[in-house]
């Protein structure tokens, strides 16, 4: 199937969340096509220009989590797993905008978040490390050269088997570190969050930001409106209401700074005061 090609490193369910029409100042679908229809204004770190663009013309490589097999067709088993988890996270996601629209109407300023959701989350957010087009290149450059010459296999296969295990192995599981966190997820009313082409970001003010050290903050944005938080170690699984515009936007250009190339943003305006301050 042609649409197979282009497979996304950044969701385009994810990136919707951070645009206008799903903020609901204008009048928009929700059907997938018109998601990848939706323009999303983007920075872009090397040409430092602010720009506008469709979602689904951003952030993708093709045949990122396919190959070809012995007769020359592609084979999208990996890219298929990565849609089973999209699919249950956008569920997820779609629970926790039930919470904020509690928030809205009750004023309510913390609430427990159920596991399972968070969980989901967290899977997605492990798939999200994998999703590094150079982490997938050097990976393929590497088995290519273990399996030079040897029959009968298929470099590309054996390589995205690797991706697909990365970070559920004995060496580093992430899932249970990353579960034994607290995880607070902060809705603001006041302001809002950007995101980026990697939006998975590590903090450590001892500047070792290995997610196996405990010290080790994690930043994830879920929504223009939502960002989930991971520090410390404890049993902390809340939706709460966070309004420091300080504090948001500290946490903003930290994450900017950490962007491979895009900042993405709902706004125009709301970009140039965050990479006002990373030029």
């Amino acid at each position: 199937m042609p649409e197979r090609k282009k497979q996304h490193y950044i969701s385009v369910f994810y990136l919707h969340r951070f645009t206008i029409e799903r903020e609901g100042r204008k009048k928009g679908s929700n059907s997938s096509k018109e998601k990848r229809d939706t323009d999303i204004f983007f920075y872009d770190k090397k040409n430092k220009k602010i720009k506008k663009k469709a979602i689904k013309n951003l952030c993708f490589a093709s045949y990122l989590f396919s190959y070809k097999d012995d007769n020359n067709k592609y084979v999208h088993d990996l890219d298929d797993s990565l849609q089973k988890v999209e699919e249950d996270t956008k569920n997820c996601l779609c629970k926790l905008d039930v919470i904020a629209g509690s928030f809205k109407q009750n004023k309510s300023e913390s609430v427990e978040v159920d596991d399972v959701i968070l969980e989901k989350i967290i899977e997605f957010m492990i798939w999200q490390l994998r999703r590094n087009p150079e982490l997938v290149e050097t990976v393929l450059k590497k088995t290519k050269e273990i399996f030079k010459g040897v029959e009968g296999v298929i470099a590309d296969k054996e390589a995205l088997s690797v991706i697909g295990r990365l970070g559920s192995n004995q060496e580093c599981d992430v899932a249970p570190i990353l579960a034994a966190k607290n995880q607070v997820i902060y809705f603001t009313k006041s302001t809002k969050f950007i995101t980026t082409d990697t939006p998975l970001v590590r903090f450590n003010p001892s500047a070792l930001e290995d997610i196996r050290e405990e010290a080790t903050e994690i930043y994830f944005p879920l929504a223009s409106n939502m960002l989930l938080v991971l520090y410390g170690k404890g049993n902390k699984k809340n939706f709460h209401l966070l309004n420091d515009r300080k504090r948001i936007k500290e946490i903003n250009i930290y994450m900017a700074k950490k962007a491979r190339n895009h900042v993405f943003g709902s706004t125009k305006e709301h970009l140039e005061s965050i990479v006002g301050c990373i030029l």
